[in-house]
């Protein structure tokens, strides 16, 4: 994991060693940024237990019903109130997202805040005209605030694809860890050209949102595989969000999410397929790891 903290936070809060200064101050958020199934969500569901952060969950989804603080739905308003802003200019752009950011902070208690926001959907706010492989506008404007990042990367880029497949499949996204559910019972056959394909892109997106951190005053980067030790958060991964929070934060140990797919191995029809396809490529030692195991 590394971290990258310097630099002051615009509305700091203090901490003497015993506890936080609660005088009111404007609510910071805390960007945890990755891709899909890499941990994002159990990561954010523990955050938001902390007392000292209160959890908004991804607020870009289509599904504006499940989110009270879903942007498209505080984006509506706002154009209804200035039409304008349909265009997306860069003082537009600006504007709808530091609006935003202002509602998302007054909405709540804490000091601190948790977005959760995809590689998919940093693009909201870039303005019409855009260059192609330019880091996200968002990203200018969280760099600018000083917003602390935490990015999770997970390297099994094999598991991943399973993962999201698993997901699809069942449409069983994330599993309570207080509640006794088994996940269902599929078979899922991953075709191996289109498998690698994604498996590829995922390694290309995580190193262009790494190039584009690259400087960035608070950022933290976790790795999925080391996140967690016997069925808990690493004693590692939450000291070094303290660390990048510059408090003891109080982040429960144990995870409010447990795994759904226990074997690889077992929810894979095409097994021997795969093992062949990915013979003597890069990802062979990963794919035989997961479906020899």
């Amino acid at each position: 994991m590394r971290i990258i903290r310097d630099g002051a936070m615009t509305g700091d809060i203090a901490s003497d060693g015993k506890g936080v200064s609660m005088s009111k101050q404007a609510s910071i958020p805390i960007i945890i940024c990755a891709q899909q199934r890499s941990g994002t969500t159990v990561l954010h569901s523990n955050l938001g237990q902390s007392p000292y952060a209160t959890n908004y969950g991804e607020v870009f989804l289509d599904q504006p019903e499940i989110n009270p603080y879903n942007f498209f739905t505080f984006k509506i308003d706002q154009v209804k109130q200035n039409p304008e802003l349909c265009f997306p200019t860069r003082p537009h752009q600006r504007e709808i997202c530091e609006k935003y950011l202002e509602f998302l902070s007054s909405s709540c208690e804490t000091p601190f805040h948790v977005l959760d926001v995809k590689y998919n959907s940093w693009h909201h706010f870039n303005p019409v005209w855009y260059g192609l492989f330019n880091y996200p506008f968002l990203m200018e404007i969280v760099r600018s605030r000083h917003v602390p990042i935490i990015h999770v990367i997970r390297k099994d880029v094999f598991q991943q694809r399973v993962s999201i497949a698993f997901a699809e499949a069942t449409q069983d996204w994330h599993f309570p860890s207080n509640v006794e559910s088994k996940p269902k019972d599929v078979s899922i056959r991953l075709d191996p050209a289109h498998c690698q394909r994604e498996m590829e892109l995922s390694q290309r997106r995580t190193a262009m949102f790494r190039e584009w951190f690259a400087g960035h005053d608070r950022y933290l980067e976790l790795n999925y595989e080391e996140m967690f030790e016997n069925g808990e958060f690493a004693p590692s991964t939450l000291s070094s969000i303290n660390e990048l929070m510059r408090m003891d934060m109080k982040i429960p140990q144990k995870p409010a999410l447990k795994k759904g797919i226990k074997s690889v191995s077992k929810v894979i029809s095409n097994r021997g397929e795969l093992l062949n396809h990915f013979k003597g490529t890069c990802f062979e030692s990963m794919v035989c790891d997961s479906l020899q195991a």
